[in-house]
């Protein structure tokens, strides 16, 4: 006798009613970059130009703003004692 003998039966549980997308998202993209294997370079291209015109900007807007704060230092006329 195994356990699977011994144990009392049940019944199967209800199945839920789901909807069957046939769509996936995996599937797609490996599709995708089969049928167009240099679009993963161009998205990395277009990501790192994306990154360096940011980079250039923060930069170059952080020597203005130095640049402003140290014109107002100089044209302050001297206070008078």
């Amino acid at each position: 006798m195994t356990a699977t003998d011994s144990a009392p039966s049940q019944a199967p549980a209800a199945r839920t009613k789901r909807i069957q997308c046939s769509f996936l998202m995996e599937t797609a993209m490996s599709d995708l970059f089969d049928e167009y294997p240099m679009l993963i370079f161009a998205l990395e291209s277009l990501l790192a130009l994306f990154l360096l015109v940011f980079i250039v900007v923060w930069t170059s807007s952080g020597k203005k703003k130095a640049a402003r704060a140290h014109s107002r230092e100089t044209q302050k006329p001297p206070e008078p004692r």
